[in-house]
């Protein structure tokens, strides 16, 4: 009954987010136990002055998403399998082939997304 927060290497497709993470872990005991899920992203960070020996005219770029939505685990060999790829051309233009003790041995976490909210902050 308390917020749980992690970080995770993601992968997005068609409304569905996808997270790896180990088969055990407090993580899975908490999703068991709910699995509505509010993911939060955030990028393109760059901290920037106005003027730089005035201290209120300090900002900070970025980007962020907040994403709602219910968690569910997948199974099956051939959506863990491609769920890896969407991970994976998320941070690379390789297409990987994955052997099947890393397929099988990796937890594949399936959130449809349910509602979307996104913002940035941008100063010329």
């Amino acid at each position: 009954d308390e917020p749980y927060v992690l970080g995770f290497n993601f992968g997005y497709q068609d409304g569905v987010l996808y997270l790896h993470c180990s088969k055990y872990g407090y993580k899975l005991s908490v999703l068991a136990k709910n699995n509505n899920i509010c993911a939060a992203f955030d990028v393109d960070h760059d901290f920037f002055a106005r003027h730089e020996n005035v201290a209120c005219s300090w900002r900070m770029r970025y980007r962020s998403v907040l994403a709602w939505g219910k968690a569910e685990s997948v199974e099956d060999y051939a959506e863990k399998e491609n769920a890896l790829r969407i991970i994976m051309k998320q941070y690379t233009d390789t297409d990987f082939t994955f052997n099947p003790p890393a397929v099988n041995n990796v937890h594949i976490i399936k959130i449809k997304i349910t509602r979307m909210t996104g913002r940035k902050f941008e100063i010329i």
